[in-house]
């Protein structure tokens, strides 16, 4: 029940107080609002939410749910049905009708749509829609510049564990390839990718393990953040305004000789410098348009309309960020 106002709330003969607990008790939302319990009668089974993902692109871009689904349909290509609904700003519930299509998803994963990283979650019971953040992914990297004898599964988690949460190391990662190691590493996105590692061998001599990156999407070789590129780059924008024409000239040089990328395309693992040649920014190699190269159609051999499956598997590509992020191992030789 509504508490009575006072008569006069004009009066000074009135308590303030008790008109301001009186004022307080109306604007209370708590007394209007109903509260119910939930039991696990009312949940969707396991078996259902389960086999559902939530994704989203980091550039809160939205796409019709026609289009979006026909994109998936054809670049997943389930055995079974697989449904899209809108969830929740700007993300997308996906639910399939079996779960080793969502495996399969998962084990081809990184994904993107028009070089725009496509991020999932998988669902969780006790998650809100709030809670979902999108602030990881998955890459295969490689990792160069190791002796022979490291490049073993124990070797390669220990390093690969300093960038990031990584999966099981097989040995056929490690071996078959001769001049590097892959591992798949779960990054941060919200943080910048790492460039190499700082690692010690068992002699002591220290040893940089440079990190490429396989299907990297749009990318900022400035900041170092997936998502957007250099020219967008809020990072830079900053400190640019940070530069005041109030300043002397040399001291106004000076600062915006500091604004520079701190990446290359040699974090790419597509591009490859010949010895001699500069570290010079280069176009891909490019891809025959007879023979696909795991999903990912070359720039100019995209399709342009939805029909023609307009989703393409997370191009190979890398990055750069002003302050460069390194770890350090020490490994020894039972590693």
């Amino acid at each position: 029940m509504t508490p009575p106002l006072p008569d006069s709330p004009t009066n000074p003969s009135l308590d303030p107080d008790e008109v301001i607990k009186l004022m307080a008790s109306l604007m209370n939302d708590e007394l209007r609002v109903p509260t119910v319990n939930l039991s696990t009668d009312e949940a969707i089974p396991s078996s259902d939410w389960r086999k559902s993902i939530v994704v989203k692109l980091p550039t809160n871009r939205s796409l019709p749910i026609g289009i979006l689904r026909e994109l998936l349909q054809s670049a997943w290509n389930p055995t079974s049905t697989m449904s899209v609904k809108e969830f929740y700003d700007g993300a997308y519930l996906i639910h399939f009708k079996e779960l080793a299509d969502l495996d399969a998803m998962i084990d081809g994963a990184p994904w993107s749509i028009h070089d725009d990283l496509l991020l999932y979650e998988r669902c969780d019971q006790n998650k809100l829609p709030s809670d979902y953040t999108f602030s990881k992914s998955e890459f295969w990297v490689q990792l160069h510049g190791l002796p022979i004898e490291y490049l073993t599964p124990a070797a390669i988690h220990k390093i690969a564990a300093e960038a990031g949460t990584t999966q099981l190391i097989k040995a056929e990662d490690t071996q078959k390839w001769g001049r590097y190691a892959r591992a798949k590493i779960e990054f941060d996105i919200t943080a910048a990718l790492p460039k190499y590692i700082k690692t010690t061998l068992a002699n002591g001599k220290p040893c940089r393990v440079d990190l490429k990156y396989e299907k990297l999407t749009r990318f900022c070789y400035f900041c170092g953040i997936v998502g957007h590129v250099s020219r967008n780059c809020p990072l830079q924008s900053s400190l640019r305004e940070a530069i005041s024409d109030d300043w002397p000239e040399a001291k106004q040089n000076e600062a915006k000789n500091l604004i520079v990328p701190k990446y290359d395309e040699n974090i790419r693992a597509e591009y490859r410098i010949k010895p001699g040649e500069s570290n010079y920014p280069r176009k891909p190699i490019p891809n025959s348009p007879k023979i696909p190269v795991s999903g990912t159609f070359p720039a100019n051999k995209r399709p342009t309309t939805p029909s023609k499956a307009m989703f393409y598997e997370v191009k190979k590509h890398r990055t750069v960020h002003p302050t460069v992020h390194t770890a350090e191992v020490v490994l020894n030789r039972e590693t």
